[in-house]
């Protein structure tokens, strides 16, 4: 259609103007690109609970508001649509004797014999996470983003680690594939420079990812020059969790549990959220915001961090590291500290508390020693009476040693029910079970120990943040902070 009326500039108010420019540089039509990669990278590493996380991102990007832009959710799990056996779940046996516990006990298979394998229940999935094959949909769909789109990339499954050089560290892809960050950087460098692309990474050593903002993945603190930002469920040297192979999630704390709850609107569980993770009350919650609600609710043995938040770790000077005593002023990261060091009961004092936290870090971490000692004993002790009942079992019944043999199949189908009748009669049976029941007890209170420690490292990373904050604000040049303004101007955008 041909506009016949000349614009005249005195009269047409700037806004208008404005407008009209944004047409004339984007197109009408853009779109939100959305890449939910996730699974192991064979059966064995590929456990239930990533692909429950893989749909519970998925659930929240579908469920989020689109503001008028069309929306494309590209979803990669493991080998694809094909039919192979691609997830491992587990869940407690009884020791009914029609499932084998009993059998299984006695050869150390208590835990194996509560695994399933089947496919994944992912609807909807447009490929495989095979390097090639996942390379290849990426890297077209990457060379297609126009001005006006945006992209958010993330990755749930597991993650690999290289201490002399953490540009190297990788996402693990199925059949035994990776991806480094530098590759990945490489495969971004033909995006537009002016479509912002987020990324949410959430496996072990996912904090190397933040290269991704850097000129050729580097360790400095200058950015690229494209519109990039992402954030991590730990550093890029440290595990995370969320890696179980348990169907329960209500046992579920890792990052991608609370990050997005917070863009649901409700929990795991369905519940109403402690708190409203929509800080500038705008009525949608960003990724950022998502982000800041996992720091301040989040139970969990994860330490999560942002680009602009490495961004003001990596900018403060040597000599101002020597200033870490006192407040850290007015920011964010001071009002989240507040409110953690509140709920652990701790005074406001900073001082106080690292004295404190340093306190009750030793006495957990000698918690945690003793239960390891612990666990390494009852092995022992389990090793030495699930021998004695074997020992004795396969002298009455030899072919009880022979799996996977005939033999082995007619001892299931004749002499089965009075083999495990035997073992749990067996003197050394109960005890047997007590020991396998505080074994896996002592699991889960390490599990808590290494959860209440991480949540003292944040409190001590959050009063850091909030006192380097303080620190730029008053020291860092216009051109750090411009750098500084840029990376959380892209982790402030709506999903």
């Amino acid at each position: 259609m041909k506009i016949h009326k000349r614009i005249n500039l005195k009269k047409t108010s700037w806004s208008v103007l404005a407008g009209l420019l944004c047409l004339a540089v984007f197109p009408l039509h853009a779109k939100d690109h959305v890449w939910i990669v996730g699974g192991g990278y064979d059966l064995g590493s590929s456990q239930a609970q990533i692909e429950k996380n893989v749909l519970w991102a998925k659930s929240a990007i579908s469920q989020a508001a689109t503001n008028g832009a069309e929306r494309q959710l590209s979803v990669f799990f493991t080998d694809g649509e094909g039919e192979v056996k691609d997830v491992k779940s587990w869940q407690p046996v009884t020791d009914d004797l029609s499932q084998l516990q009993p059998l299984a006990m006695i050869y150390n298979a208590a835990y194996d014999n509560g695994l399933s394998y089947r496919n994944h229940d992912i609807k909807g999935v447009r490929g495989t996470t095979r390097r090639k094959e996942l390379e290849q949909q990426l890297t077209e769909d990457f060379k297609n983003l126009a001005p006006g789109d945006r992209g958010l990339f993330i990755f749930n499954g597991h993650g690999g680690h290289d201490k002399k050089d953490t540009a190297n560290n990788k996402m693990w892809l199925w059949g035994d594939t990776s991806l480094s960050v530098r590759e990945l950087y490489g495969l971004l460098e033909p995006v537009d420079k002016r479509v912002p692309m987020r990324f949410v990474f959430t496996q072990c050593y996912s904090g190397g990812f933040e290269r991704l903002v850097h000129p050729q993945a580097s360790d400095t603190l200058e950015l690229v020059d494209a519109k990039r930002c992402g954030f991590f469920a730990e550093s890029e040297h440290r595990e995370a969790e969320g890696c179980s192979t348990g169907i329960n999630t209500d046992d579920y704390r890792d990052y991608s549990t609370y990050f997005f709850a917070a863009l649901q609107g409700k929990t795991r569980k369905g519940e109403a959220l402690p708190v409203n993770p929509d800080r500038n009350k705008n009525g949608e919650v960003s990724l950022y915001e998502a982000h800041l609600y996992t720091l301040a609710q989040a139970h969990s043995a994860d330490l999560p961090r942002s680009t602009s938040e490495v961004y003001l770790e990596r900018w403060q000077p040597w000599y101002l590291r020597w200033f870490s005593a006192g407040q850290g002023g007015h920011n964010v990261y001071a009002e989240l500290a507040a409110a953690l060091a509140q709920q652990l009961r701790l005074p406001a004092d900073t001082t106080t508390q690292r004295s404190i936290l340093s306190k009750q870090r030793r006495r957990l971490k000698r918690q945690d020693k003793k239960l390891e000692k612990e666990r390494k004993q009852l092995r022992k002790k389990m090793r030495e009476a699930r021998y004695t009942i074997r020992y004795e079992l396969e002298e009455r019944w030899p072919e009880a040693a022979e799996a996977r043999t005939a033999n082995y199949q007619a001892f299931l189908d004749n002499d089965l029910k009075a083999a495990e009748h035997f073992i749990i009669s067996h003197e050394k049976w109960q005890s047997l079970l007590a020991m396998y029941k505080r074994y896996l007890e002592a699991a889960d209170e390490r599990l808590t120990i290494e959860r209440d420690i991480t949540r003292f490292d944040k409190l001590h990373r959050l009063n850091k943040l909030a006192r380097i904050r303080s620190q730029f604000d008053k020291h860092a040049t216009e051109q750090e902070k411009t750098g500084y303004r840029r990376l959380l101007g892209c982790e402030k955008l709506p999903l």
